[in-house]
């Protein structure tokens, strides 16, 4: 999972995730800590990880960004997910494969689908990905596509659990429909909907002003209760193992 989002500085942020989350880094091949002039770490959790981008980042994501991903660990699984966004996307559903070019020559890294239409700053990225047997042997040994095999070595203290997200009312139902489709299970509730599926909930909420992340709720071993401040969010964390990271209002 990623995320795009405001923060005061680079070197502040990692510091003090790591000690409650893992430890940060700045991704592959060498996972280098964070420097002054990063613009984006990585905490890396059991099974999920967060991506942070800062303002004026290599990829040029906006601040505000929203990005969901939903990741299968083998080809029957996303092919579940490719059939039931056909349904949803039509003739613009798009599959890509895209290469880890750090090497030469280079590795498929992972298969990405997505919808055509979910392109625009204002539309939250929702896209698909199952990571490439090819990948799996260059970094693991083993041709595998898993999740966990892939995070083995940078495991940290924690896991997303949740995600609440704020989208458009005129983006909501395509949205809702789509993520639907992908096998998630709906339940409607009076402020939106939760979808639901492998011990995962994502809570769509539409709203009047632009689409943004709205909170990440994790699981993690602290056991102890706790309230920081993060660039623009706060996290509460609360000795059942439980925490929250709410993002400010854009």
């Amino acid at each position: 999972m990623s995320c795009s989002t405001r923060r005061r500085s680079t070197r502040s942020v990692p510091a003090r995730s790591s000690r409650r989350c893992s430890a940060s880094d700045t991704g592959l091949p060498a996972y280098s800590p964070p420097a002054d002039d990063t613009d984006r770490f990585f905490l890396r959790g059991r099974q999920t990880y967060l991506e942070f981008f800062a303002p004026g980042n290599r990829f040029n994501e906006p601040v505000g960004k929203v990005g969901i991903v939903i990741a299968a660990d083998n080809a029957d699984g996303f092919r579940r997910i490719e059939t039931g966004w056909r349904r949803a996307c039509a003739t613009d559903l798009a599959r890509e494969t895209v290469n880890w070019t750090q090497v030469t020559p280079a590795v498929p890294w992972y298969d990405l689908l997505y919808c055509k239409t979910d392109s625009g700053a204002a539309a939250p990225s929702i896209w698909a990905m199952l990571y490439r047997r090819e990948f799996g042997q260059w970094l693991t040994g083993r041709p595998r596509t898993d999740r966990q095999a892939m995070l083995a070595s940078r495991r940290g203290r924690f896991d997303v659990r949740g995600l609440t997200v704020g989208v458009t009312r005129t983006l909501y139902p395509s949205i809702v429909s789509q993520l639907s489709a992908g096998g998630l299970r709906r339940h409607a509730i009076d402020e939106g909907v939760v979808l639901t599926g492998n011990r995962f909930s994502l809570t769509i909420l539409p709203v009047a002003g632009r689409s943004q992340l709205e909170a990440i709720d994790i699981a993690t071993r602290m056991g102890s209760s706790a309230r920081l401040r993060l660039g623009a969010a706060d996290l509460y964390a609360r000795r059942t193992g439980k925490a929250q990271l709410q993002f400010d209002s854009l």
